[in-house]
């Protein structure tokens, strides 16, 4: 985390993290829970919430297009970390790229 958050920021508060049972978003939890951040995190799946409960945050289970989930979730969070993807995405966009 930057040096310029971490002065806004407190070891009570909640850190709200999107995709994380991804590659990025499970070095974020590992990073802010050794830091002394209270980390919530968003998954797809029991499986995957499974991996973040694992890590010590909060998982939350639900997607990026479900408002209400969304909603509750930042609710207390100081700070959101987005780092969910839609492979799917990069997917088309990529072969689209290469026509």
């Amino acid at each position: 985390m930057s040096n310029s958050l971490k002065n806004h920021l407190s070891q009570q508060d909640w850190v709200f993290v999107t995709g994380g049972s991804g590659f990025l978003g499970r070095q974020l939890i590992q990073d802010l829970i050794a830091q002394g951040y209270r980390v919530r995190a968003l998954t797809r799946s029991a499986k995957a919430a499974a991996t973040v409960s694992g890590l010590g945050a909060q998982a939350v289970i639900g997607d990026l297009e479900s408002t209400q989930v969304m909603t509750q979730a930042m609710m207390g969070c100081a700070v959101v970390i987005h780092a969910a993807a839609k492979v799917g995405d990069i997917v088309t966009i990529t072969s689209r790229m290469t026509r």
